[in-house]
């Protein structure tokens, strides 16, 4: 039987609040925070000169865009970090878990493939680029690195809309489809189902 939207939800709020604690406490010592600190005091004054408009606006974003990309910079380890922890916990995990995390093993469902095959790498890999946004994290960490303050950040602001806009969708797929089957259960040709007797 598919699992009710309730489980679903329980199930990856379980999961992230999970990979969320991990992540804080082990990226804590990655990043420099006397660093960050003083790049957001840079950002808030560019916003208001932005807003007493004292300077050009073409001045002011590019600006607002290079506090922004060093600020991302500063957490490059941080995001490299949590690639890997997401590829660890929602790619591998499941792998080798019988499809399951730890929020899906509390609430008794798994992730399965549709057509019954066993489940692979690549589709849980495909789960997560919209999940998760694990090809977001991955080709703003590119970004960062290929252009310069202004295009990176119209290029990440971008990537940022189209990351919500497939959220988005997934949401009302899972909420308003007969099957629940958000866009990347679609694209990876899985489902979640609940298990009954474990």
């Amino acid at each position: 039987m598919m699992a009710s939207n309730s489980k679903r939800f329980l199930a990856y709020v379980i999961d992230i609040l999970l990979i969320g604690i991990i992540i804080a406490v082990i990226s804590k010592p990655l990043v420099d925070n006397k660093k960050i600190i003083l790049l957001n005091q840079q950002l808030n004054e560019v916003n208001e000169t932005i807003l007493n408009s004292d300077m050009k606006f073409t001045q002011n974003f590019k600006n607002y865009a290079q506090i922004v990309k060093q600020i991302d910079l500063e957490n490059v380890l941080v995001n490299i970090f949590t690639i890997i922890m997401i590829l660890i916990y929602f790619v591998f995990v499941p792998y080798y878990n019988n499809g399951q995390t730890l929020g899906s093993k509390i609430l008794k469902t798994k992730i399965v493939t549709r057509d019954g095959s066993p489940l692979t790498i690549t589709k849980l890999m495909v789960r997560n680029f919209i999940l998760n946004g694990l090809l977001y994290l991955a080709i703003c960490l590119a970004f960062l690195y290929l252009f310069s303050g202004i295009i990176y950040f119209i290029m990440i602001s971008i990537l940022s809309f189209i990351q919500l806009g497939l959220a988005i969708t997934s949401v009302f797929m899972i909420l308003y489809r007969k099957d629940k089957r958000g866009l990347q259960d679609i694209l990876s040709e899985t489902k979640i189902m609940e298990i009954s007797g474990e």
